[in-house]
């Protein structure tokens, strides 16, 4: 992301057992990201800063939505399914 203002959404139909590589690091202003569950479970919520680099387990199938919201963002969002 060179530079992002505003929202964008995904959706991922994952199964049970499926596991999530996330890399996400935020260079410059604000990038937050939340992937929920298709009941709107909140499965992760992070703003590139702390945890740059992990795996999410997906504990129930269904429709996954990934949300990335940015105000003057700069940074790098990568996932990966396992």
């Amino acid at each position: 992301i060179e530079t992002m203002n505003g929202k964008d959404e995904h959706k991922l139909s994952l199964e049970k057992g499926d596991e999530l590589k996330v890399d996400f690091k935020t260079e410059k202003g604000s990038i937050k990201m939340e992937i929920k569950s298709e009941d709107g479970t909140l499965v992760y919520s992070g703003n590139g800063k702390e945890a740059t680099s992990f795996t999410i387990s997906i504990k129930e199938s269904g429709v996954y939505s990934i949300t990335v919201e940015a105000k003057s963002g700069k940074g790098n969002i990568h996932i990966t399914k396992k």
